[in-house]
């Protein structure tokens, strides 16, 4: 898991029908930027696929499991020194089996990720 340690949780909050919005804010100082990249900080893509992935799980109250990623498109490099504060925006629909989730990582003027998948819960936990 990522949260706590990549980034805090500062708030989620139900829009209309099955739409969220999760406040985040980046520790700018993890180890993993001194890597990705030297210099120049960037989260990495799979870094806010995962974070994505927790924020579904923590939405269903259950362990949530990717089951494909249809679309991503990483349009800007988030930089945490710059881009500290984001905002993910989830939007659902549910069938019995699988959630089909929408995401957009964005700090309210660029938008940062573009996300479409499908999760299910994970009966392996």
């Amino acid at each position: 898991m990522l949260k706590d340690d990549l980034y805090t949780l500062h708030r989620i909050s139900k829009e209309e029908n099955l739409t969220f919005v999760c406040e985040i804010g980046l520790h700018a100082g993890h180890s993993i930027f001194a890597g990705h990249f030297p210099g120049n900080p960037v989260l990495p893509g799979v870094c806010m696929v995962q974070i994505i992935k927790e924020l579904v799980a923590e939405i269903f109250g259950s362990s949530v499991m990717l089951r494909s990623a249809q679309n991503i498109k990483f349009l800007k490099p988030v930089n945490p020194l710059l881009d500290s504060q984001l905002k993910i925006v989830l939007t659902f629909r549910n069938t019995e089996e699988q959630m089909f989730v929408n995401a957009q990582v964005t700090n309210d003027t660029v938008n940062f990720c573009s996300f479409r998948g499908v999760f299910s819960e994970d009966t392996k936990t």
